[in-house]
């Protein structure tokens, strides 16, 4: 049984002046496991609905419809007792690190605050813990006397995921942890979440819209598209051999470093609004290979290989004509 389960979940906004209210279709009908000890990426272009649907699994937005599960738990019924429990076993490392902590509390009192909801009790056996969780992450026990001021972007995040590692978690999940840093840093807190995955068995929802990034930690990868699930695979095989058009054009606009040739411009136009969403595939406005059936038609799932899955009218024939897809090094 998957870790993490998500049922044919959305969640809606209604924006705009009362009077003339707009229904955003943030996330649609979203199904999605999580195995235990995996590292799944969710990808997509900014406004895809990745945030909105790490932070609704938090408890932090509410879905207008589905369901989601934490090792069998439905978390919305959950009491207050298991919710706390919950919290505990799922934690999330936010995008920006200055952002995500207070720059009015030492990093000790920021650990501390997190090791006595978790119950740790007696003000020496939190400060040896926070020691211990600083050194997990690379950082020296002395670093807990300093403000979030004093660290480069780097080192903040880095104590960002101690503080997720404070109560042992067995999901954490990574809202683009790496987006805002130097790309020198990046391979670094790679590695270490490679390190802590690997030393304490964690499972991981990884949120980017960095392909390269998701190929070099992730097993797994799910694909969005205004809100919707595009196609779900193994990751080394979604990237060398995609199943449906918006992969296929994601990969082909990252730049070959190894190439002076630009990326290959597949795509036509911008992404419309979720505001409005086209009908039928809400891809096919932007769609190379778009027909008749796909302004009209929602398309379902469509298994084009063991594991493989895609939301595509046509994935069978994306995914055999996919063998000549730019490969994305990591």
């Amino acid at each position: 049984m998957p870790i993490l389960e998500i049922e044919s979940l959305s969640i809606h906004f209604r924006i705009g002046p009362l009077w003339n209210r707009i229904l955003l279709r943030a996330v649609d009908d979203v199904s999605l496991g999580v195995e235990e000890g995996e590292s799944l990426g969710l990808v997509g272009e900014s406004g895809s609905g990745k945030t909105t649907l790490g932070r609704a699994i938090m408890g932090l937005i509410p879905p207008v419809a589905g369901r989601i599960r934490f090792r069998g738990w439905e978390v919305r019924a959950l009491s207050d007792r298991a919710l706390r429990s919950f919290r505990r076993e799922v934690q999330m490392v936010f995008q920006n690190p200055f952002e995500s902590l207070n720059p009015r509390m030492t990093i000790l009192a920021a650990l501390e605050e997190a090791l006595a909801l978790q119950g740790v009790k007696g003000r020496r056996a939190r400060r040896e813990r926070v020691g211990e969780l600083l050194a997990h992450v690379g950082l020296l026990p002395a670093h807990a006397a300093r403000y979030p001021h004093e660290f480069s972007g780097g080192q903040r995040q880095r104590i960002g995921i101690a503080r997720a590692l404070a109560v042992q978690p067995r999901l954490l999940i990574l809202d683009e942890p790496v987006s805002s840093l130097d790309v020198s840093v990046q391979g670094q807190i790679l590695d270490l979440l490679k390190k802590l995955r690997q030393e304490m068995g964690l499972t991981y929802l990884f949120i980017a819209h960095d392909l390269a990034v998701v190929r070099s930690v992730c097993e797994r990868v799910a694909v969005l598209y205004l809100g919707r699930l595009m196609e779900v695979g193994p990751a080394a095989e979604v990237f060398r051999q995609p199943a449906h058009p918006y992969t296929e054009a994601l990969l082909r606009a990252v730049p070959d470093l190894d190439s002076s040739e630009p990326p290959h411009a597949v795509v036509k136009g911008e992404a419309p609004s979720v505001r409005a969403i086209p009908n039928g595939c809400p891809f096919h406005p932007r769609c190379p290979r778009a027909r008749f059936r796909c302004a009209h038609e929602r398309p379902g799932w469509e298994r084009v290989a063991p594991g493989r899955w895609s939301a595509c009218h046509f994935a069978g024939e994306v995914f055999d004509c996919a063998g000549a897809s730019p490969v994305i090094r990591g």
